[in-house]
């Protein structure tokens, strides 16, 4: 009995970690706000940079368009995929 436990368990295990993931983009459907960033350079090619951006994260959250945990918004690029960024607070810039 314990052997087919263990079987079991195994396979309940196999199952979990092999289940696929599905990753969803950010959908903006109805979104309350959608403005664009710009940023630019001296024309030289730069990928994969960091720049800080001076928005108020306690004016976003105390105005009501984000939540305190910043789990309700998205920035993405000129192709639509989502963007890495966090979100600065007080004298803290965010970070693109």
């Amino acid at each position: 009995m314990n052997k087919l436990l263990y079987i079991l368990l195994f396979l309940l295990v196999l199952l979990i970690i092999g289940m696929p993931v599905i990753v969803y983009a950010s959908n903006l459907t109805g979104a309350q706000y959608h403005g664009t960033i710009i940023i630019s350079n001296n024309s030289t090619v730069a990928n994969n940079i960091i720049v800080s951006m001076a928005l108020s994260s306690p004016v976003l959250i105390s105005q009501g368009w984000v939540n305190d945990e910043f789990n309700n918004l998205a920035i993405q690029n000129s192709s639509g995929a989502d963007t890495p960024f966090m979100p600065g607070y007080n004298t803290n810039p965010w970070m693109l």
